[in-house]
This record gives C-alpha cells, structure tokens and sequence, in this order.
C-alpha cells in the first residue's frame, strides 16, 4: 500500500460569521518533566541520501498528487521535475538507492505493483495535456515500458470522482469518463468497459466506478455492483438507493467517500460480500474538497480527520485527531494540540508529529509520538532538527532537508532521510509544542469553547424532529452542520470570537480588543447589509431576515403546479459568541440563493420558533443562554387536504403529500398518469398563520401577506373575508386559480384542465370546468374548518 503523507500547512483562522466556523485557541504550559528530551532517544537513521525521494503530500484521495506504492523493500512514487515533466521514481528502502526513474508526461495515477511485476502508470499522453488518456505498463523491477494504451473518453486530471487505477496478472483497470476500461495485462488489449452502457456528455464527469484489481465497483440509482475485472461477470450486488463514490481512502480494507441512501460519508466496503459498513463519524457535505477527510485503517479503528479549518493537525477539524470503531463508526479517541500533525497510520497504529525546541535555548526540533488502537498516546523519539516536509513509508519516516556544510558525510544540497520509526513507545510527556503565539488573554465571562467538540452541532435532535428533520435527527450531526430531511432544513454556525488585533469584518490590524468587542464589530457587519430586521430581547443583540410564499404559482403561469418558499435566518450575540441559524423548506440553500421552492408548504411562524431552539441550543452547549424567547399561542390546525378533498380522474400523488408533522399546513396534488408539465392537475393548500415570535407579525399580518402574494379580479366565497380568481385559457387547455381567506386562515385551489380534442369550444370547456373546480374546493376546505 501506499505510505499515507502529511504536509505543513500555514495556520488559518476563519472569521467569517457566513462561513461559520468555530474558532478557538488553546494555551500550553511547561509539562512537568523538565526536559523529556533526556528520557525519550533520539530516533535511529536509517539512511541519508543526496538528493530528494519523492515525498507526496497527503490529502486523503487519490489524486495525481497522492500516488506512491510499496512492494516488499521497494518504494514507488511519483516525482515532478521542471515544467510540467513528471515520472515514476523507484527507491530501495533498505539503502535509499534509486532503483530507475522513467521520465513521462504528467501522471494521473499509479497503481501497486502485481505479482508478475506490472506497475501502471496512468498519465496524459500530451507533455501538457489536461486528459489522462494513455495507459503505460511498466516493469516494477527495471522500470522498462513494457506496453502504452490509448484511452477513450478519458476523465480530466482536475476532474471530480474517484481515480483509483490497478493491476494484476491478469488484468489492468483505469477510469474513463464513462466506467472502468479493461485491458489485458500482458498485451494491453482491450477486454470492454464497466458499466457496459452508452457514454453521454450526462457522464463527462465519470460514473463513480472504482476499481481494486479483481474487482470493478459500480455504484447506481438502486444497487452498488461489483463486477469481475476478468471476466466482467457480476460477482455481488447490494441493494441501496442514491449510491454514489467520492472517493478511495483505502484498498485494503475498502475505505470510501461514498454516498448512500443520499447520506455521504466514510465507510467501508467488504470486497467479499459487498456489504456496506456503517456511517464513519459523521456524515460530509455534498460538495467538498479532496483534501478531507483523512481516514485510514489501523487496527480495528478507522484513524484521521476531518477539514482542517483552523490549523493544527495537517487535515483535521479543529486540530483534533479522531479515530472510530470500525463495527459501529463511533468515535472512540480524540486528540488535541495545536500544532501536532499526522504522520500516518498502519496495522500498529497512529503516529503523530509536534515541532519542539531542541534545548532550553531555542531551535527547532521534532517530536515523534505513537497511539496503537485502542490506547493511548505515547513517546516513541525526536529529531534534533527541523522537520518541514514529510512522509510515512512503511516504517520509515522520510523527510527532505539540506545538508549541513559542516557534515563529514559528503553530502551536498538536499537530502532524504529516513528514520525508523518505532512500534513501543514511552509514558514520557512531549514538550510543549515550539509556538511563537502569545498566550490569550480571555475575559473571565468569555465563551471558552472545547476544541474537539463542534458547537454548531449542538443543536438537539428534539429540535430536528419538531421540524420534520425526518431520519437525519437520528444520525451524528453532519460535518457541515446542515441537516435536510422531510421537505425541510437547518444549517447552524457558530463562532467563539477570542481578545485580538485583526478586525474580524475588513482583516486589517488594529488596537487589541475583547472578544466580546470583536464579535459585535463582525455581527454589525452583518447588521449594515440591511437584509436583516432587529429582533428585541434576545440575547445581547439579534437580527433577522424571513420570507414565506404558499402554493404560489411557479415561474407565474399556472400550467404547472404551485410551488411554496420559507425561510428564516436568525443571528445572535452573546458576549463573544456568535451564533447562526438558517432553516426553511426544500434543501439548503447555497450562498446568495433564493431559497428553494417545494410543493410542500411550511409554517413560517414554526419556522421561527425552531430557529429560536436551535440557536437556544447551540448557546446553552457552549455554557451561555437561555434565550428569553416570547411564547407563542399554538394553532388550531387546518384539515387534511388529501383526506378532505375528492377528485374525480385523478390520483393524489403520493409524494406531494404535505401535511407532515405541521399542524397549520397541509396541501395535495392530484395529476394524471403523464407527471409532465402538460397533464392536468389539482392542487390544494390550506394554511393557518400564526404570530412571528422573530418578525413581529400578527397571524392576521401573516394570513394577509401569503394571501397578497398573487392578484385575481374579486370573487365571491363562502366563509371567504376575501378572495379571488386568476384563469389561464391555453389552446385546449385551461387554467383557474382560486386564492380565500377567511381570518387567519388561507386556502389555494389550482386547476389544469385538459379536453381530448381541439375543438372550437374546447378552450372554453375547459377553462369552465377548472374555474368552477377550482371554486368548489376552496369553499370545501373552508367549510370542513
């Protein structure tokens, strides 16, 4: 297997509030040994080379980045030389010694050598070409090019998906556009592509089929199918729905970025059966990028990260290194230092890394220290030098550096050297890590939250259910701290603001100020945008910013069924905490989106008052709140739409059912067996307003504000305070819709009516019959009130 890599990064904190991230720092103080250094070695050396092997830095997928092997004693990775030349470089690990070197174009991938001895290099064929469209099988021992391949609708190099390439002695495997290529291992022929469908530009992006060397993966709408790389024969198919693959983070075991039952995630595969392990920790965004989330088996444990967002631990969330049960996907461990770093993982556990000084009067120097499964975090050695540029290999940890002029070894320039690394390690506590930040002055009532733990992820499964969360309440809050579910969603932020001299709005330096000062200069930022209304008595400050439509015409015509819109943002301070919370109908919303229409119509006053809980609950985790929210009178209810109302011709669409768990609201849509734009169909809302604990609005307010959300001349209801009618003739089509109200309470009525034949007077028929449709069930649904 390749050796997992780790790379300084620069220390990064994000301060903006829309980003809503979590920040926090942590102080270290002397530990109580005086200087572990005399109790813990130095780590052996196992060789020093002239020159520099390669080093890939890690970012957990396989990437044209992130490509290296080992076989026995030798190491295969690839080099970028000048320009845009790169090539396969092959390395004794017992010595150092380059075996052979092979200049190509750049790669895409490379594959673990079989056991004939085959290494796939998978590369662009043009010097700067941006496909990976030719295959090169090497010889693993002499690095001689034993045959090339051309690729048809090859992927793109920057490209989405999974790149995972493999060989036997058998076959060779490479992903195109449109599935796994199969090519004869001896001769390069090509044996047919999985899946075996025709290729349109809907699949330009890949398919998200993976390969292992015996096995091809095919995730679908309905199943994830793995298929003979050989034969192309189906070996085993487990049912699932919305299977999707990210990513490959192990080959043995399977570890997967993968998507299932529309939940995206890590988990793991059984390559023999196919089934599919359980949710890794918590589940990822839909979108992001390759460099997360670290997860690589060790033991009976998966060990890594999630995104680095403030610094730290190379490739982790909060600078903490977590590892999870393998059976259950629980987190059993985790750990955090600011400034540590993940070295890599194997069968004997995690090894973490921390930049020391190197005596009591200052340097640079590294400390080495191990965590086997299960156990705890020991000493295991340090480098008396600085250590920038790193790799773990097998069981050698290589790092690049420069000779010193004053070394009697001959050696000139840059350098590798590997150190070994070992398995035991010692109680000895690490020095403190080497940190040139200033201790942080925090004001005794600032909000002081616990690096390893998300405070935007406090918000309380009670509270998604109150919202219709559906299943996802049930599971561990997702990484991004968005919840979709039930037609619904709620994304929560917060950020604990620490004393600083950076304006946390412009990024410029300035005076020192509280935390507290920091958080309101950011929340008056949003303040100015003007979006947002004052909200009173809640928390220090608050704002908000709603909207709600119910059944409103779509795109405004009415040949195609209503649609609904609500949302609330709500932002609070409190002393140095900041926090946000969105939650409204359909999906969550991307930046600067309106927000996503649904045929299923939401309260927005019980949207309000979960906002208020989420925030409430999120404040109370990190030790501020309660909030002092105003109550709020609850409804009477309206009836069920689809229970209520019977329409003949018609079915009611199963999946448009809207009564949910909100009593003020409930909606059904009837349409005939051609679900297109052109069909005929009924629909129907009933909605009771209810007071704004946020906006301010009365019911009455409300019930008039969703009423004037369309126009129509005048119309006489029964039970209706008002209402009126809007008609659409179209060809031998026509279209009516009846909006009342009657107090607090609004009810829509929409029709299409299609006649058979385009007879003169099919226009208006049909324009007659959804009128008067139209007009029977909004006095049905105000009647059965």
């Amino acid at each position: 297997m390749g050796g997992s890599v780790t790379k300084r990064l620069r220390l990064a904190v994000a301060t903006s509030l829309m980003a809503l991230v979590l920040s926090s720092c942590s102080v270290f103080s002397s530990m109580a040994t005086p200087d572990p250094r005399d109790d813990v070695p130095t780590l052996e050396v196992a060789w020093r080379v002239e020159g520099e092997v390669p080093i890939i830095p890690f970012d957990g997928a396989g990437t044209p980045e992130s490509t290296s092997a080992t076989s026995g004693d030798r190491y295969f990775a690839t080099y970028h030389g000048d320009g845009m030349t790169s090539g396969v470089q092959a390395v004794d690990l017992t010595s150092g010694e380059t075996l052979w070197k092979t200049g190509t174009n750049l790669l895409c991938g490379l594959s673990e050598p079989s056991a004939s001895g085959i290494l796939v290099a998978w590369q662009s064929s043009q010097r700067e070409g941006s496909d990976c469209d030719a295959v090169t099988a090497l010889s693993a021992d002499t690095g001689e090019t034993l045959w090339t391949q051309q690729v048809e609708d090859p992927v793109h190099r920057g490209g989405l998906g999974p790149k995972s390439v493999a060989a036997t002695d058998r076959t060779v495997t490479v992903p195109t556009a449109c599935g796994i290529l199969r090519l004869d291992a001896a001769t390069g022929e090509e044996l047919g592509r999985l899946p075996d469908s025709p290729c349109g530009d809907e699949l330009a992006s890949g398919t998200g089929a993976i390969t292992t060397g015996e096995l091809i993966i095919v995730p679908g709408a309905e199943a994830l199918t793995a298929f003979d790389a050989a034969s192309g024969e189906e070996v085993w198919r487990t049912p699932g729905t919305a299977l999707e693959i990210d990513e490959v983070r192990s080959h043995d075991p399977l570890v997967l970025d993968m998507t299932v039952d529309g939940v995206p995630g890590i988990r793991e595969v059984d390559v023999s059966t196919g089934e599919i392990g359980p949710l890794i920790g918590r589940p990822l965004p839909r979108i992001h990028s390759g460099d997360f989330p670290i997860a690589q088996p060790g033991g009976d444990e998966i060990v890594g990260s999630y995104e680095n967002l403030i610094g730290g631990i190379d490739g982790t969330y909060g600078s903490s290194l977590r590892a999870w049960d393998r059976a259950s996907g629980e987190e059993t461990f985790v750990w955090h230092t600011a400034g540590d770093e993940l070295i890599g993982v194997d069968e004997t556990g995690a090894y973490l890394g921390r930049t020391i000084d190197t005596d009591s009067r200052g340097g640079y120097a590294y400390w080495v220290m191990h965590r086997p499964p299960g156990g705890e975090v020991e000493s295991v050695g340090w480098i008396d030098d600085q250590v920038l540029e790193f790799m773990k290999v097998d069981d050698l940890l290589l790092v690049h550096g420069w000779a010193d002029p004053g070394d009697d070894s001959g050696l000139q320039g840059a350098i590798t050297t590997a150190y070994r690394l070992p398995e035991q390690g010692t109680e000895v506590e690490p020095p403190a890590p080497k940190s040139a930040a200033a201790p942080i002055a925090w004001a005794d009532d600032d909000v002081r939250t616990d690096p390893t733990v998300d405070l935007c992820a406090q918000v309380a499964p009670e509270t998604l259910r109150e919202l219709g969360i559906g299943d996802a309440a049930d599971r561990p809050a997702p990484l991004g701290c968005a919840w979709e579910g039930g037609g619904v969603y709620l994304s929560a932020g917060a950020t604990a603001f620490a004393p600083g001299t950076t304006d946390p709005v412009t990024g410029e330096e300035g005076e020192r100020r509280s935390g507290a000062e920091r958080a309101r200069t950011a929340f008056e930022g949003l303040r100015s945008d003007g979006a947002y209304s004052e909200v009173a008595g809640l928390g220090d400050e608050a704002i908000v910013v709603t909207s709600e439509t119910v059944g409103a015409p779509a795109h405004d015509e009415l040949r195609t069924p209503p649609v609904s819109s609500a949302a609330v943002e709500l932002v609070v301070r409190e002393g140095n905490l900041v926090v946000a919370i969105s939650v409204g109908s359909g999906e969550t919303p991307s930046m600067f989106t309106s927000p996503p229409e649904s045929l299923l119509p939401v309260s927005g006053a019980r949207l309000e008052q979960i906002a208020i809980r989420a925030a409430d609950d999120v404040l109370v985790a990190a030790g501020a709140g309660p909030l002092d929210a105003p109550a709020v009178e609850g409804p009477t209810g309206v009836p069920d739409v689809c229970g209520t109302i019977t329409v003949e011709g018609l079915d009611a669409a199963p999946d448009a059912l809207a009564s949910g768990t909100d009593p003020r609201v409930s909606a059904c849509l009837w349409q005939g067996d051609d679900e297109v734009a052109r069909s005929g169909f009924v629909y129907a809302a009933a909605y009771e307003a209810g007071p704004g604990p946020l906006s301010g609005m009365t019911a009455a307010d409300r019930a008039a504000a969703v009423y004037g959300t369309s126009r129509g001349e005048p119309l006489q209801i029964d039970g209706a305070d008002e209402a009126h009618l809007e008609l659409s003739p179209r060809s031998w089509q026509g279209s009516a819709r009846v909006v009342a109200r009657s107090g607090d309470v609004v009810v829509i009525a929409q029709v299409r009516t299609e006649e058979d034949e385009d007879t003169p007077d099919a226009e208006d028929r049909a324009l007659e019959h959804s009128r008067a449709e139209a007009t029977r069930i909004a006095e049905e649904l105000l009647a059965a009130r």
